[in-house]
């Protein structure tokens, strides 16, 4: 086994690409002293420091990476692992480290250097830009953002800046995220709402973001007993809960592809993978409890219950819960509906929900409290609430479900 040093450049580089690519040996910029050294601006961001001549080992190349803005100076060297005795014979390039390979050389110090070195391959890495905005899209609400979306949140990222109308935000730092978030929320494809027309656009929500959505939206108030409001186990009933991840990988995959059309087409679905029939009941009856009961345990409900059985409780009886909607609805019915449409769907109701829930609620008009409460039911229950796009339908009626086969003795 042999270690050899040679030089990697024996011109001018052609590129800066090139000198991040080949050399991997840096000199650091603090203590690096010019001193002796001729410089040549090869390019309007590379410089080579050479001290006869370019280029030997000795040369230094001061490079500016535009994607990172971070400035480098790398030695003009590559040193070469190479094991002769093999059939066939094999190299590598011998990587740099801070760490010494004797253990009584070992200092805390050099220990911060080699962690950081990682950490900084980690955060400058190529890939970091389009990752980090491809999750901000998806936990926006945008299940399959397109290529170009990515992009646009890439640049923001590495730039560090995002230039909205007369509006700037960011610092001009690479991995800003101000910059980021602005460019996901604000680009022209999360704010289009023609897109909303288009099936693969939007997400199935979050179950624990719809709980919450219903509690701000009509003003969760505790009662003076209970001071704050305590979730029971709603991870296990919902699939989703507060700070219960079951993993460090959240509570679903961000490429995970829900069975049938949408895997077929390439999409994906990350918040379905947690859309089992158990969740997806047990959401409806916790929103309908919330609206006809408060914030209780009875009836499927997400809280704790303050009497030990849900027996006899009506519509309207807050008995046995520990908050109860603060929310006071327009008089007028029409405009109550219209409100509350607005707060749980954002304008996005279609005519024909709309028009069923209307004649189902206008059958409570008598008590407009109850036919409040009702409203509030049954529009958490439409699509509209429950995904971030405008749901379609075939206008076709499903087929019935056959009955089971008779049991046999």
């Amino acid at each position: 086994v042999t270690v050899a040093e040679s030089s990697v450049f024996s011109t001018y580089p052609p590129s800066v690409e090139s000198v991040l690519e080949r050399l991997h040996v840096a000199v650091d910029a603090d203590i690096f002293n010019s001193a002796g050294y001729a410089m040549k601006q090869v390019k309007s961001n590379l410089k080579a420091f050479y001290q006869t001549t370019c280029c030997d080992q000795n040369t230094v190349f001061e490079v500016t990476d535009v994607t990172t803005q971070r400035t480098w100076f790398l030695k003009n060297v590559e040193s070469t692992v190479s094991i002769t005795d093999s059939t066939p014979s094999l190299s590598f390039r011998n990587p740099p480290h801070f760490n010494s390979l004797t253990r009584a050389d070992w200092n805390n110090a050099v220990a911060a250097f080699e962690t950081e070195a990682i950490l900084d391959s980690y955060f400058y890495h190529q890939n970091v830009g389009p990752f980090v905005s491809y999750r901000l899209a998806q936990r926006f609400g945008m299940s399959n953002p397109s290529p170009e979306f990515i992009e646009r949140g890439t640049i923001a990222f590495q730039t560090g800046l995002y230039k909205s109308g007369v509006y700037t935000f960011g610092s001009g730092k690479y991995g800003d995220l101000a910059a980021t978030v602005a460019a996901i929320v604000l680009d022209t494809e999360a704010t289009s709402d023609y897109l909303d027309l288009d099936p693969t656009y939007g997400s199935i929500r979050e179950p624990l973001l719809k709980v919450l959505h219903m509690m701000r939206s009509f003003e969760l108030k505790p009662f003076d007993n209970f001071p704050y409001i305590e979730f029971d186990n709603v991870d296990e009933v919902i699939g989703e809960g507060p700070h219960a991840f079951p993993s460090i990988f959240s509570f679903f995959l961000p490429e995970f592809a829900t069975a049938g059309p949408i895997a077929l087409a390439g999409l994906t679905s990350p918040e379905g993978q947690i859309m089992a029939t158990n969740n997806v009941i047990s959401m409806i009856n916790g929103l309908f409890s919330m609206s006809s009961i408060g914030f209780s345990k009875c009836f499927g409900g997400f809280s704790t219950r303050i009497r030990d059985h849900c027996f006899g409780l009506t519509d309207g009886d807050y008995s046995t819960s520990t908050a109860s909607f603060d929310y006071t609805p327009p008089a007028n019915l029409d405009a109550a509906m219209d409100e509350i449409m607005m707060l749980l769907t954002a304008g996005r109701m279609t005519s024909t929900n709309a028009g069923i829930i209307r004649a189902a609620v206008q059958a409570y008009s008598s008590d407009n409290a109850k036919a409040v409460r009702l409203a509030q039911a049954l529009i958490a229950s439409t699509p509209e609430f429950h995904t971030t796009g405008i749901p379609s339908t075939t206008g076709v009626p499903r087929d019935p479900t056959p009955d089971p086969p008779a049991p046999t003795l």
